[in-house]
């Protein structure tokens, strides 16, 4: 997203309750656990910002504690400058002493000319907590077909108020064209946030991409953003994505 002078990478890690350790305590059950999110350069060669922080989880029962659907979410953002960048995350348990890496490449857009789109986060939702609407990040990117919707924002960054059209675009894994549709939308000068929801999809398991671009009545391009997603079928495993392959 456009920071005031540079780009604002906001970093969600979502940590499933049964992931990390419980221990008994007066109130219940409590895990606790360190992350250390670490940006490098695209070459892992230079350590640009870290951040590193303690979270904790208390669940009043132990059915809370292993049940997959129950998860603890954290957040960071940095300032960075246009550019590709290495992220290496770490999870410390602090009871069970053990430690969970990964690796991303990110890539940082530079929003010099406008209009511009920011890059599109998932989302589960939006909440109220005090008084503050928050977004639920969609961050393991799994749609289920024919019952979640593709729930989506992002921001339009416009130096004028002018109308444009907005194409939304679905393509699977065959490369095959699965969803397209354009909509006018009224842009205000500075920032403009977009909430929008693709229902009904029918789509086949596997991974699929979102391609968002923006344009004017002529055709012209100004920006485009893309995000890939798994698509999932009810009652499927998460892991299974060749239904084929499994029923042979």
């Amino acid at each position: 997203f456009k920071g005031d002078k540079k780009a604002r990478l906001d970093f969600y890690i979502q940590v499933p309750y049964n992931a990390v350790q419980f221990v008994k305590t007066g109130q219940g059950f409590e895990a606790a656990y360190t992350i250390t999110v670490s940006v490098f350069d695209e070459e892992k060669k230079n350590l640009i910002t870290e951040k590193i922080w303690n979270e904790k989880i208390v669940a009043i029962s132990f059915e809370l504690t292993s049940s997959p659907d129950n998860f603890n979410l954290g957040s960071r953002s940095f300032e960075l400058s246009p550019g590709v960048y290495s992220i290496k995350t770490s999870l410390f348990d602090k009871d069970s002493k053990n430690e969970y890496s990964s690796e991303n490449i990110v890539v940082v857009k530079q929003f010099t000319q406008v209009p511009a789109l920011s890059d599109v986060m998932l989302i589960s939702g939006r909440t109220v907590i005090d008084g503050t609407s928050k977004i639920i990040p969609n961050v393991s990117r799994n749609v289920v077909s024919d019952r979640d919707p593709l729930s989506m924002f992002f921001e339009i960054y416009s130096d004028t108020s002018t109308n444009l059209l907005i194409n939304y675009e679905i393509i699977d894994e065959k490369e095959t064209q699965v969803f397209n549709k354009s909509e006018q939308i009224s842009l205000k000068k500075g920032t403009n946030q977009i909430f929008h929801n693709v229902d009904s999809l029918m789509l086949d398991l596997g991974k699929n991409l979102l391609k968002i671009t923006l344009k004017d009545s002529a055709g012209k391009v100004y920006d485009t953003s893309v995000k890939s997603f798994m698509s999932r079928w009810v009652g499927v495993p998460i892991a299974l994505t060749d239904l084929d392959k499994a029923i042979e």
